[in-house]
């Protein structure tokens, strides 16, 4: 029964909250809507917009000014570390919010503007710091250690609710 569920631990039942899930934004705010389509409520979902990143961080603000709230417009947030040394962390560079974007395409530089890295097909969170691009003699070989720059293109596919412009940047890899 709905008015028994207090899924942010506050001691107020769903029926009496105006943040159900305790993510700072309002029920009302969020509606009974799935945005995501993941089968819970916005108002309930601390990631409404199924891109890893949770409501709490994300907030209702649009910053990109695209009249969607941050909490409802789909981001990724690419690193700007990674560390493939064989440990088991950090050893593949892993872009959140991907899922929402499954046409996105990724582009690795080096600082002498060589491409040394670029997806085949979508990029799936799987680049593992080694060279993919150019001579034979390279190909699987660990980068060296400094600043590498990206381009990732989002794709969006066509019909969807939201935008996302290509992220440009720098990623330090650390073997």
């Amino acid at each position: 029964m709905e008015g028994t569920l207090d899924p942010d631990e506050d001691n107020i039942g769903n029926w009496l909250d105006d943040d159900s899930d305790g993510d700072k934004i309002a029920d009302s705010t969020e509606t009974a809507s799935d945005f995501d389509g993941d089968g819970t409520p916005n108002y309930l979902d601390l990631d409404s917009d199924n891109d890893e990143l949770t409501d709490i961080w994300e907030t209702e603000l649009d910053a990109d000014k695209n009249k969607l709230p941050d909490f409802l417009d789909p981001s990724t947030f690419v690193p700007e570390i990674f560390t493939p040394n064989g440990d088991g962390i950090n050893d593949i560079f892993y872009i959140k919010g991907l899922k929402n974007y499954p046409e996105a395409n990724l582009i690795v530089f080096d600082n002498m503007g060589h491409v040394v890295y670029r997806s085949q097909g979508p990029y799936v969170n799987n680049w593992d710091g080694t060279q993919q691009v150019g001579a034979d003699r390279y190909m699987g070989v660990a980068l060296k250690e400094g600043l590498y720059f990206f381009v990732l293109d989002h794709n969006v596919a066509p019909g969807m609710p939201y935008y996302r412009p290509q992220t440009k940047g720098n990623v330090y890899v650390k073997p």
